[in-house]
This record gives structure tokens, C-alpha cells and sequence, in this order.
């Protein structure tokens, strides 16, 4: 099975079931303008807001079991680069909103994460995403360089060896 996730009109990533669950180096791509929601704000934060970081991006759900499986390396991603040029940004598509995402923070401990709603999963549907989790490491100049359907250890070597070399490129 073959399945087309467009970033722009100029390229697109297949997936490959074999890859499931690996990070792997796409062409680098421009990412989309999204916005996403978060607490206590009326105004959504925009995808041009991330720009000079580098960025982890990832589309969840509290009701899909390989999500819950990885937010705890999400989280410890983010503690290991707390006051860096780094943002980890878990975009929950649950449809019932910041009250079920932040239950959900409470009960597995998750610290060191900020709360992000892709209401009406506008942002998943931008990117023509269609399974979660899924994951995409963006660069300081906004350009895509890693992807992963599926889960892997996000406070492992590889994630940080692509993330320093993302912080350390201009």
C-alpha cells in the first residue's frame, strides 16, 4: 500500500510500511503555514512562530496506544533541550478539546511538554496526514528533515544526533 502525504505542490513523501517506525530523511521540504491552539489563548500560534528553532512536531490523540506509548520520550525530549532553540510541540487531535488533553498530561506526568489543540484537525489536514501518531523534524529555516509514522524513542541517539545537527546549521 502506497499513501501520498503532501507538504506542497512540489513534493511529496510516500509511505512505506517497511519504514514504520523509523525516523527517516526526507528531501528537506518546506512546511505548510499551520496554526495550532493553545490554553488560555483566542489567538492560534502560528507555524512562522517556530522559525530560528528547530521543531518536533507531532499529531497525537490520548485515545491512540502508540501515542500514549511515546509521549514520555516526547517529554523527556523536551526536558534534554529545555533552554535551547529546540520546541517540541505534541498537536493533540482529540476532538474533545484542552480538558481531555490535560487530564491526560496530569495522569502520565507530562512536565515538561506544552499543550497544543489542532481543532478541527486543521493542521493534520494541511499536511494531507491520515494515521497518528506522526511526527516530522523541522529545521530553523522551516524545512521538513525527518518524518516518522509511528513510534521511536524520541530522547534516543539518532533524534539527537539529527536535532544538534539542526542547532548547530545557521
Amino acid at each position: 500500500m502506497v499513501l501520498l502525504v503532501a507538504f506542497s505542490a512540489a513534493d511529496a513523501f510516500a509511505f512505506d510500511e517497511t519504514k514504520y517506525n523509523t525516523l527517516t530523511y526526507p528531501a528537506p521540504a518546506p512546511l505548510k503555514a499551520l496554526s495550532l491552539l493553545t490554553p488560555g489563548t483566542e489567538a492560534p500560534v502560528s507555524s512562522q512562530d517556530w522559525k530560528g528553532k528547530v521543531v518536533v512536531l507531532n499529531f497525537w490523540a490520548t485515545w491512540c496506544g502508540p501515542c500514549v506509548k511515546e509521549m514520555p520520550s516526547l517529554n523527556a525530549l523536551a526536558k534534554s533541550y529545555e533552554g535551547k532553540n529546540v520546541l517540541v510541540i505534541p498537536a493533540s487531535q482529540d476532538v474533545t478539546g484542552f480538558i481531555t488533553i490535560k487530564a491526560f498530561y496530569r495522569r502520565h506526568k507530562l512536565d515538561h511538554l506544552p499543550v497544543y489543540w489542532d481543532k478541527g484537525f486543521t493542521a493534520f489536514k494541511t499536511l494531507g496526514l491520515s494515521v497518528v501518531p506522526v511526527s516530522l523534524v523541522i529545521d530553523r529555516q522551516g524545512m521538513i528533515i525527518g518524518w516518522v509514522e509511528g513510534v521511536i524513542d524520541w530522547d534516543g541517539p539518532e533524534v539527537h544526533a539529527l536535532i544538534d545537527k539542526a542547532l548547530a546549521t545557521p
